[in-house]
């Protein structure tokens, strides 16, 4: 079963990053992360994702979106900051972006990644009691 659950997480960030096209790097100047939880639910997804709704949509399996945290820095980055108890780590600047993601003392996450101007990089498939949680990561 936990390979099945790093194998989706692999997949899930594969999708995003070719149908994203985050490998042609602008530079922003903040970046915008959010932990989101994804599940199979008949209710409206949470304010606060419209931006990456559509994408979350057409791509996942799921139909509601929850926002169970968010924060954001500066670009270039060099900090750690907590959301749900994950610790996500992102250096570096746009073009070449470090991000770890640990839970206590696991690395769950740890790849670098190019991200384009208000295009959103998932990263995610990390197990939840229902669905699945899901890093969503944008430069502004």
């Amino acid at each position: 079963m936990n390979n099945y659950r790093y194998q989706f997480s692999l997949c899930v960030v594969a999708i995003f990053l070719l149908a994203a096209g985050v490998f042609s790097a602008q530079a922003g100047q903040t970046l915008s992360v959010r932990l989101i939880h994804a599940t199979q639910q008949q209710q409206a997804s949470s304010s606060g994702l419209s931006d990456v709704a559509g994408v979350l949509q057409r791509s996942l399996p799921y139909n509601h979106f929850s926002l169970k945290g968010s924060t954001s820095m500066r670009l270039p980055a060099g900090e750690t900051r907590s959301l749900g108890g994950y610790s996500v780590q992102c250096s570096g600047a746009q073009g070449q972006l470090k991000i770890q993601v640990r839970r206590g003392n696991k690395a769950l996450i740890n790849t670098t990644v190019a991200l384009r101007d208000k295009t959103p990089l998932v990263l995610g498939g990390l197990p939840a009691s229902t669905g699945k949680l899901l890093l969503v990561f944008v430069a502004r």
